[in-house]
């Protein structure tokens, strides 16, 4: 193995025009390299890593099957055209709910489960190649303009992909890379400045608009560019309808995602073919979670559709585009989308759907100091009112019982347990009883979902059990249910229970941090500290901002006596969450096994300031003081830890020995004495503290 010396990096290649940022990478490539596009116009969201597992992909599973069969879901996600090639995935309810019957959406964290697969894959792909003289190595071009996607995938994979095994050229632009990958590039790769290339032989400005429609829009030759804007505009739309034709043609789901939304809509018809192609492309990225891509589908179908004339259209565009907004963090956006749909249209359906959506945003997704949870219950009660208006009898008990359980949501944020319980009960019972059994079955194991987390809120544990039981049932291959029934298993004390349900989850699909976190939990809570840490420390690879895993990882190394470990963990932790005080105070404990009672000092105090109620750097800074003869201040700070733990037999006998040492033995004598009532005191050491009292 190369010294860290000697180790490669990753490298960003960073150059004007492609084919410059292209030959310099050239002459960098092995031969068995893989050279991918990741321009978002091509193919839309992982536009750049599909192309890679296109490449990859076939050849890996001619050998080892079985190997793409563990990574298929994340596979699939990213390269859909391997569906011909692989086993269909296991279907969730969320995944085979069309239309209306979509009343879940994927969560924005899900993205991030994908690029984490595909790193576990990339690096078992490099070790099965027949001869790993060198790594496996992905150039992959116009990062700077790809999806959001694939951005993060970047950033995720210069992170976690040794260079030595799965070395990564990123060709951009000369510009700043913004956000997370811009802060991975700069971290985990080198720089190279490609030199610009002679200008080639003069080209009509025919030839020049004609190659970058060819180009799908995505040229970055200001020459190009510059004829496409001023061709004939007939002959132009032509060409991009010839183009949308051939890729149509083709059958690749990326295209419609991509270059043929752009091409439609710069055809010759761009409010019917043009809005058309843009709609496909905004359902197919809101149900695959893909909100970056829907957000600007939308946004785009949205002002090429006349509000007037195409009603339905227009309501479509601003309502999806308002939910990717949302799950971008863009809720005032969204809010008004709603908000004007609500003042163009006096219509029913209208209001009952933005209805909903407005008391979501004032329940859950606009800032903190912007919520108003009474407000949220009348925008939800008026979509409830408009529900029951509806005129067919099954779609009446669909649509009152959807936004009965809106409203039921709000009940819990105001704290009404009981009637968010009876909402979402009467709203089971009625889907059952009103519609037929093959309908509406996401949303009734959604309600089933949700009626098991009312009875956790409200501690009836086996009534929650029997709910969770019964949605896997439903639903038997969505992760996060495995998850919730573990976390329920925890709750009951069946640890091993707890182990199956997340060990479960870990085998469906691309692994997320909050499972091995609640492995990880579990592990310490049974004494095994070795396979707790590993399992804390592989959460935080996922995502080193995972504070509860990063301040778990921390305080086992220091436990477990491994304390270089345990101050390398903590200086990281720190670096993404300076104001921490609970990383602080595991800093401060550092401190204190090395005998550094001033940086203890410090980081008890530090973290004091952060959470003044912090029990263990009270306890650890009155220690300090007692040691230090500041008697009065070490009773100050235990009569503090008292008052977050109640009544201790420690921390009374602690106090008792500083009031003893300040001379007043009958506050000591108290202390002591009450500390001898309670279980689990040590009598025989604090009866000879008394003693020394009298």
């Amino acid at each position: 193995m190369p010294s860290p010396e000697s180790a490669p990096r990753h490298l960003r290649i960073r150059g004007d025009r492609a084919p410059d940022r292209d030959r310099a990478a050239r002459a960098l490539l092995p031969a068995d390299a893989v050279r991918v596009d990741c321009h978002r116009r091509l193919r839309g969201p992982y536009t750049g890593l599909g192309g890679m597992l296109r490449a990859l992909v076939p050849s890996v599973f001619a050998r080892r099957p079985d190997l793409v069969r563990d990574h298929q879901v994340e596979i699939l996600t990213a390269a859909p055209e391997l569906h011909a090639l692989l086993e269909a995935e296991p279907e969730t309810l969320t995944r085979l709910a069309v239309g209306e019957e979509r009343t879940r959406f994927y969560s924005e964290a899900r993205s991030r489960r994908t690029p984490h697969g595909i790193v576990e894959f990339l690096k078992e792909c490099r070790a099965d190649r027949e001869a790993p003289a060198g790594p496996l190595t992905v150039f992959f071009d116009n990062a700077h303009e790809a999806d959001a996607t694939d951005r993060e995938c970047l950033a995720i994979m210069l992170r976690r992909c040794d260079p030595r095994a799965v070395r990564l050229l990123v060709g951009t632009g000369r510009g700043h890379l913004p956000g997370e990958l811009g802060t991975a590039v700069g971290r985990y790769a080198d720089t190279l400045d490609a030199d610009p290339a002679d200008e080639g032989p003069a080209r009509t400005p025919d030839e020049l608009w004609q190659a970058y429609i060819a180009s799908d829009g995505t040229s970055d030759d200001p020459a190009e560019l510059a004829a496409w804007q001023d061709a004939e505009p007939a002959t132009r739309a032509a060409a991009h309808d010839a183009r949308a034709d051939v890729l149509e043609a083709d059958g690749a789901v990326g295209h419609t995602l991509g270059a043929i939304p752009f091409h439609r809509e710069h055809g010759t018809d761009p409010t019917g073919a043009g809005t058309a192609a843009l709609r496909r492309a905004l359902d197919y990225c809101v149900d695959l979670g893909f909100y970056a891509a829907a957000a600007d589908l939308g946004l785009r179908g949205y002002a090429l559709t006349d509000p007037d004339t195409r009603q339905v259209e227009y309501c479509h565009f601003a309502a999806k585009a308002a939910l990717a907004l949302i799950s971008l963090g863009r809720a005032h956006r969204a809010k008004e989308l709603y908000t004007e749909l609500r003042g163009r249209y006096p219509l029913p359906r209208v209001h009952m759907s933005t209805s909903y959506n407005m008391a979501m945003l004032y329940t859950r997704f606009l800032p903190k100091e912007e919520l108003d949870h009474h407000l949220a219950r009348a925008y939800a009660s008026n979509g409830v009112a408009l529900a029951t208006l509806t005129e067919d009898f099954e779609d009446r008990a669909f649509y009152t019982v959807f936004q009965q359980n809106g409203l039921a949501l709000v009940e819990m944020h105001l704290g009404h347990l009981t009637t968010a319980l009876k909402l979402v009960a009467e709203g089971v019972d009625r889907l059952n009883r009103e519609t037929h059994p093959d309908k509406y079955r996401l949303h009734k194991s959604v309600l089933i979902h949700n009626r098991a987390n009312v009875y956790a809120g409200m501690g009836m544990l086996q009534e929650s059990m029997a709910d969770f039981d019964t949605v896997i049932g439903l639903d038997p291959h969505y992760p996060e249910y495995y998850l919730d029934r573990g976390n329920m298993h925890r709750r009951l004390g069946d640890d091993q229970a707890a182990l199956t349900d997340y060990e479960t989850a870990m085998k469906m699909g691309p692994p997320f941090p909050e499972l091995y976190y609640n492995r990880g939990d579990v592990r310490a809570a049974r004494g095994d500290l070795d396979g707790a840490v590993e399992d804390f420390g592989y959460a935080l690879e996922l995502e080193p901002g995972h504070l509860d895993s990063r301040i778990n990882h921390a305080s086992l190394l220091l436990e477990s006596g491994r304390l270089d470990e345990a101050a390398a963990s903590v200086a990281e932790g720190l670096a993404l969450h300076p104001d921490s005080a609970h990383l602080l105070c595991t800093e401060g404990l550092l401190a204190l096994e090395r005998d550094d009672a001033d940086t203890a000092r410090h980081a008890f105090s530090a973290a004091l300031k952060a959470d003044p109620e912090l029990y263990q750097a009270l306890v650890n800074q009155a220690v300090l003081a007692y040691s230090e003869g500041a008697y009065d201040e070490a009773v100050r700070l235990l009569g503090r830890a008292l008052e977050q733990t109640g009544d201790d037999p420690d921390l009374l006998y602690n106090r008792g020995a500083a009031q003893l040492a300040a001379g007043r033995p009958e506050p000591a004598a108290a202390d002591f004495t009450r500390a001898l009532e309670l279980p689990g005191a040590d009598r025989e050491e604090i009866l000879e503290q008394l003693a020394l009292c009298r």
